[in-house]
């Protein structure tokens, strides 16, 4: 069928915050959707005759509907509805003028409109999947009170007793909440009980913190004294919570969980007593007997409603409508289908990974689906896992991975492949690290990586400055930048462990190239590539001498880093000197060097870049400035014990390393670096032998390669 249910106004469906007749709406639409039905909720000026059957809730509404031509189901949701003369008459005018009519409450039904023939009870409902118990221990018990207190006019009126519920909290000396809209006009003619250093009193919450709340609370007190026996929604809430219920709603159907009260201090603290003394018992019940209550439960009921008044909508009368009514209200079974599976969406993302969505405008337990994320270039499933509406998965792989995902429902039929395609796609490329050694060596991999999948990239790097004029196919954000992507990956050495997490680094980063981290996250066969960058020339610039000279730097982030061979760079400076070259000391640092061109302190690195560029070759440890100087293309006469041949580039590296010696701990899979220790020498620290990797190279050492290799 197709069904209008009439909005209630200006208050959202579903709310945001207090709106219980809202709330009844949307558990309307959402069950019977489940149920196969097309469900719209417009305003009365937009019924069509498109529509089997219209359902008002507010007798205005109802006014609308009819003064345009048609017919309709009315919800009396106002159980005060007698108090006032007025709006009595205008219900009773609704309700006879409708096909059939629903109140919440028994006593409408039992007594003051049994002569209309047309109303019917039909209870009210909860969402026992979303109001659940969260098994929280508690050290003492806590009450709660939660509703929108006062009467028509008088919003001090206390017909939720809650002057009843915080004097018995006051005699057993135990804390109370009240939450609820509009509850401080109560406290303005009872503020005597505002003074109780155990009260919390809260205004409008969403429905988590409702939720929340009937968790963190122990009893659920409700001495109300217009109730009119619906159950109201919050008792329900409360006992699918798993919160037993003090209250005085005698209806026909007793509610498990609840223990019923009169209106008085001292039988409200009775019955709190004995709640506490049968709690597990009655929280027991609680939970058991609200299933009856459940929103498809209910919504089952209101669709037998519907199927028989759709065949007597055109033409009715009072006797008809009765026996048609009963029956679907007795016998809610016998035009029972089984519910049309709604419209699923499967949403696949590849921003964190690979990231699956199955989404659902209903939320149904019953569907399930089978999950498997493979790796199509070696056809391993990865992971596999069942999953429901409404829920996500993702893989703990962040690395580039050639994703498929298969999504077979169990006893249903979708099943369907995804496979990834990032052609054309906007990938992000995010390098994680501020070093200009990691920068340098990791991003001619995302120039690659563009070339390889035919995709648009945007490179987000600490030193984009470097390669923005060089690389124009890429495009360039600053770090912190949102990107509009819909791919993303990031380039890092991330610890813990040291050595990487296999999800997000590949291989063990201390026994590969460090240029290979960037290729093995971006899954490229690796091959050292030399990136370009961007020689910028300064206005004014001049060498800083006009000899011939060799640049050199002594300093790296870490005492290991360092040429530690006392006198040594002394000797070599003195050598090169000897032998017709100038030598400028090109590091932030300062040098204590004797007859360098000192160049020390906090040059622009454009100017660093052009000294570099201009020199014979360059000198140095392990650090950013060697990488540079092999960016721009000069020889590189690196002096280290700290780190493995293999991890620094080979073109044009010529290496000075002792390998007699310990030698290479930072990349030893048995040792963690620790950044911060200066002085981190993980086998011989202590001992004579300190950074003896370094202390070992003398300058004869050095000279003798620069000599071997043809740069002097």
């Amino acid at each position: 069928m197709k069904i209008a249910l009439i909005k209630t106004g200006n208050v959202e469906i579903p709310p945001k915050g207090w709106g219980a007749v809202e709330k009844v709406v949307w558990n309307y639409k959402i069950n019977l959707e489940k149920l196969g039905h097309t469900v719209d909720l417009i305003f009365p000026w937009e019924v069509t005759d498109e529509y089997d059957i219209v359902h008002g809730h507010l007798e205005n509404q109802c006014e609308t509907i009819k003064s345009r031509g048609f017919n309709y189901v009315f919800s009396l949701h106002d159980h005060h509805v007698v108090l006032n003369k007025e709006v009595l008459k205008r219900n009773l005018r609704c309700i006879k003028d409708s096909i059939v009519s629903i109140a919440h409450a028994e006593y409408l039904v039992d007594r003051e409109f049994e002569s209309t023939d047309k109303l019917f009870y039909l209870e009210h409902g909860v969402d026992t999947k979303k109001y659940i118990d969260k098994g929280i221990e508690h050290d003492e018990h806590k009450l709660l009170c939660v509703a929108s207190n006062g009467l028509l006019n008088d919003p001090s009126h206390d017909r939720k007793g809650f002057s009843y519920a915080i004097e018995a909290a006051m005699k057993l000396d135990l804390p109370i909440s009240v939450i609820g809209p509009k509850n401080r006009d109560f406290f303005k003619r009872y503020s005597h009980l505002e003074s109780y250093d155990k009260l919390t009193v809260l205004d409008n919450i969403s429905e988590e913190e409702l939720i929340d709340a009937y968790n963190n609370h122990t009893i659920f007190l409700h001495p109300s004294d217009l109730e009119a026996g619906h159950p109201n929604l919050t008792l329900l809430e409360s006992l699918s919570c798993g919160t037993p219920v003090v209250g005085t709603y005698n209806g026909t159907n007793k509610l498990k969980g609840m223990v019923i009260c009169e209106r008085s201090v001292d039988d409200v603290v009775d019955k709190i007593k004995y709640t506490i003394k049968n709690y597990d018992e009655l929280k027991k019940d609680a939970k058991e007997g609200i299933l009856d209550y459940d929103w498809s439960v209910i919504v089952n009921k209101l669709e037998q409603f519907y199927f028989n008044v759709f065949h007597i909508k055109d033409e009715f009368d009072n006797n008809l409508v009765k026996e048609r009514v009963i029956d679907a209200y007795i016998n809610t079974n016998k035009n029972y289908k089984n519910p049309l599976l709604p419209k699923i969406d499967i949403v696949v993302d590849y921003k964190d990974g690979v990231k699956l969505e199955i989404l659902s405008s209903i939320q149904d337990a019953n569907r399930s689906f089978s999950v498997d994320f493979i790796d199509m270039d070696n056809g391993e499933v990865l992971y596999n896992l069942n999953m429901g509406v409404n829920q996500w998965a993702s893989p703990n792989r962040k690395w580039y991975t050639n994703w498929s995902v298969n999504i077979k429902e169990i006893n249903g039929n979708v099943d369907e492949r995804i496979s990834m395609d990032i052609s054309n796609k906007k990938v992000f490329i995010l390098l994680d690290s501020k070093s200009l050694g990691d920068t340098i060596a990791w991003f001619p991999y995302i120039e690659e990586f563009r070339l390889n999948h035919k995709c648009e990239v945007i490179a987000c790097t600490f030193h984009n400055y470097l390669f923005k004029n060089v690389y124009p196919e890429l495009k360039f954000i600053e770090p912190g930048e949102n990107p509009d992507s819909d791919v993303n990956y990031k380039i890092g050495w991330f610890s813990p462990p040291w050595g990487g997490d296999r999800n997000l680094n590949p291989n063990d980063y201390r026994l590969i190239p460090l240029q290979k981290t960037s290729s093995d996250i971006l899954g490229l066969n690796y091959k050292e590539i030399r990136p370009k960058v961007y020689l910028d020339e300064i206005k004014g610039y001049r060498p800083p001498t006009d000899k011939k000279y060799v640049c050199i730097s002594e300093h790296s982030t870490a005492g290991a880093k360092y040429w530690n061979n006392e006198g040594g760079w002394q000797n070599l400076v003195d050598e090169l000197k000897d032998r017709g070259f100038d030598v400028v000391v090109i590091s932030k640092e300062r040098t204590n060097l004797k007859g360098v061109i000192n160049k020390t302190g906090g040059f622009d690195i454009r100017d660093r870049m052009m000294d570099i560029s201009n020199s014979e070759f360059y000198i140095g440890v392990s650090s950013g400035l060697a990488w540079l100087a092999w960016a721009l293309g000069k020889k590189v006469v690196m002096i280290t014990g700290f780190t493995d041949p293999i991890c620094e580039f080979v073109e044009n590296n010529i290496r000075v390393q002792n390998m007699s010696v310990c030698n290479s701990c930072l990349n030893k899979p048995n040792v963690e670096f620790d950044r911060g220790d200066w002085m981190w020498c993980p086998f011989k620290k202590n001992t004579s032998e300190h950074f003896i990797c370094s202390k070992s190279i003398t300058h004869n050492m050095v000279m003798d390669k620069i000599i071997e290799n043809g740069l002097i």
